[in-house]
């Protein structure tokens, strides 16, 4: 699956964009791409195929051609297959690093002389791929359980299953309750991960670990 990625110049009428890219743009970050390309230049190629589809960098591309750009800078790969494109598209917009706000912060800080506003910055930690799609998976409705006439009654510790859920009576922010209600699964992000719905819980639970 390799491509040829020698830097190439090509000119601006022979590349289009990519008629299945997923990816948009406001108005907003599009003004703030132009006026990073009108300061910094052309620092990255575009990644196209050899008929001049582009995989990666289909904004800048829409930029350079509003900029009046006769040329650009491209690298050429050569998929297989459709699947390939995504793999290619995927990568190149992978955003692998975490931004640590207070350092970055502290390093912005030294110089006066950036515009600010050419520039965005995104703290959150990205999803993987899987988490994403879990996003979009049509919900299965569980089974009503036949409920029982006797009096309900709960104690304080005790876990109770609920068709495929599991019900906790129990103080959610100590980390031994929480063990015990997922029976060893790992939450935190690093296997199944955990949505959470309060972000003061959140911190309560890093904290403990």
């Amino acid at each position: 699956m390799k491509g040829n990625m020698q830097k190439t110049l090509w000119p601006i009428e022979k590349l289009r964009n990519w008629d299945r890219n997923p990816r948009t743009i406001t108005p907003e970050a599009f003004k703030r791409l132009v006026e990073q390309i009108k300061e910094l230049g052309e620092y990255k190629p575009l990644l196209v195929t050899e008929d001049g589809e582009v995989i990666g960098g289909n904004m800048r591309l829409r930029a350079y051609k509003e900029m009046g750009y006769k040329e650009c800078w491209v690298s050429i790969l050569n998929p297989k297959s459709e699947e390939e494109k995504l793999k290619y598209a995927l990568s190149d917009n992978d955003q692998v690093g975490i931004t640590q706000g207070d350092e970055l912060a502290q390093m912005i800080s030294q110089y006066e002389g950036i515009d600010l506003t050419n520039y965005a910055v995104y703290l959150k930690e990205p999803l993987s791929i899987s988490q994403f799609l879990d996003q979009f998976k049509e919900v299965e409705e569980d089974e009503v359980p036949e409920v029982s006439n006797e009096p309900a009654i709960s104690k304080l510790g005790e876990v109770y299953q609920l068709g495929r859920h599991r019900l906790g009576c129990m103080d959610c922010t100590v980390k031994e309750n929480i063990e015990k209600l997922l029976k060893g699964v790992n939450i935190g992000g690093k296997k199944n991960g955990l949505y959470y719905q309060d972000l003061t819980w959140e911190n309560l639970w890093k904290n403990q670990n």
